[in-house]
């Protein structure tokens, strides 16, 4: 992966998994190009890091990502919520969300 110096492209082709050229550098483009076509050991090192970072990205695995966030969210919200106001039903044990984790597990 070879792409111009953007704040997201930065991020994704981060340690080894892509090349940062200068934007609008046709020449910078090809030598970075010739580059990685003439060491295949680099190239393939920056496709196995970039497969490794995309299989981050899958849809279930950002789900499950999700899914824990509004966990973590809701458990904190519920702790919060009895420390500040105390009602019954805040005071209950929070319930796990059956919905969403049956989805995920589902695939």
């Amino acid at each position: 992966m070879i792409s111009t110096r953007t704040g997201h492209a930065s991020e994704l082709l981060a340690e080894d998994r892509g090349v940062l050229v200068p934007f609008a550098d046709a020449d910078a483009i090809g030598a970075q190009v010739i580059g990685l076509l003439r060491d295949e050991t680099r190239r393939h090192a920056i496709r196995k890091n970039a497969y490794k970072l995309g299989r981050e990205m899958i849809w279930s695995q950002v789900a499950t990502r999700y899914l824990r966030s509004f966990e973590l969210a809701r458990l904190e919200g519920a702790v919060l919520s009895r420390k500040s106001f105390a009602t019954k039903t805040l005071d209950q044990a929070p319930r796990p969300c059956r919905s969403l984790t049956w989805i995920i597990s589902r695939g």
